[in-house]
């Protein structure tokens, strides 16, 4: 048997008024209740009922590539702007926060937010305000990044391998 499918357009109608487009949507990340989908071609996050219905959509930095969780609060890291944007599961924008050039992945640790910057071939360590509290250089072009046991892992697109980060 062939699974059903449906379709969600973004550029929807929300509460009778017609909110921003997503365009270009380009990652999907659940939240435990919600399903969020990054637009690289219109710099915003749309978020998701897991019926489909689409509940908002907020501006972030130019192409949000990744998403993580970090208690009430979402974070995305905008590949182009070197920037992470902190928001509220409402999707109330928080802040927007410098970090390493270009930052293709994100992760919560439990306690700081970090980045894999795939230009600096660093990963930064950012406080929950956003301060970029260390850098840690690791190798060309790192991609995805997560925390296991204390540990942050780190892919190297352009290495061909991982680094194990032990902050």
């Amino acid at each position: 048997a062939v699974p059903s499918a449906a379709r969600v357009r973004l550029g929807v109608q929300l509460g009778g008024t017609s909110v921003k487009e997503g365009v270009g949507p380009i990652v999907l990340f659940f939240d435990g209740e919600h399903i969020w989908t990054g637009n690289a071609h219109s710099d915003t996050v749309t978020k998701f009922s897991r019926d489909g219905e689409a509940l908002g959509n907020f501006d972030v930095g130019d192409v949000p590539i990744a998403f993580t969780e970090e208690g009430d609060h979402i974070w995305v890291a905008n590949w182009r702007e070197h920037t992470v944007s902190k928001l509220s599961k409402d999707g109330e924008d928080l802040g927007r926060f410098d970090t390493g050039r270009l930052p293709y992945g994100i992760e919560f640790d439990g306690e700081h937010i970090w980045t894999a910057n795939s230009m600096d071939g660093t990963v930064s360590k950012l406080s929950l305000d956003g301060e970029v509290v260390a850098t840690y250089p690791v190798g060309a072009a790192p991609a995805k990044i997560l925390s296991v046991n204390g540990e942050i892992w780190v892919t190297l697109t352009s290495d061909d391998s991982i680094v194990r980060l032990k902050p």
